[in-house]
């Protein structure tokens, strides 16, 4: 449920952002169409590198207290 706020936040506050910037839309306000699914596709990748990269950490982590 947070997760999908977070988009939600995320992709609306980009939206009203740029368009307070001045910047205007393709399609007007349908273009929340396309950065929605952007905003969750990026989310999406960044969670899983986070989680390899602790995954990664936590599996060397033991090796190397092992090794002094």
């Amino acid at each position: 449920m947070k997760f999908a706020v977070g988009v939600m936040l995320t992709s609306f506050g980009l939206f009203w952002g740029a368009e307070g910037a001045g910047a205007q839309w393709p399609g007007s306000d349908a273009a929340l169409l396309a950065i929605i699914p952007a905003v969750l596709l990026l989310a999406l990748a960044l969670v899983r590198a986070f989680r390899r990269a602790k995954d990664n950490a936590e599996a060397q982590a033991p090796a190397a207290t092992a090794a002094r």
